[in-house]
């Protein structure tokens, strides 16, 4: 099955959704991997694999393309993301 960019929208939008349902409020990313980013907690919990080698969540930084940056540094909001992926605007460009 491939996925199309609607596809892969409307998934975004469901597990954005979860996330904010169980009150997880920063994001980040690690080799395809979102993670959940939680203030001084030292083992990061996995929230999802992208197996689509970086087709989802393409404007979450992945931390590994950096040098000397750490989640504290390219976190990002859950709520933000979410937002941004349910504005008419967003969902036009992929017309």
């Amino acid at each position: 099955m491939i996925l199309t960019d609607r596809d892969i929208l409307e998934l975004e939008i469901q597990l954005l959704r979860f996330w904010q349902k169980e009150r997880i409020q920063f994001i980040y990313k690690y080799k395809h991997r979102i993670m959940e980013f939680r203030e001084g907690d030292r083992v990061p919990t996995e929230l999802f694999h992208d197996i689509t080698c970086g087709k989802m969540f393409r404007d979450v930084k992945d931390i590994v393309s950096y040098d000397d940056v750490y989640p504290e540094d390219v976190r990002s909001h859950v709520g933000g993301h979410l937002a941004d992926r349910t504005t008419p605007v967003f969902r036009v460009d992929l017309k």
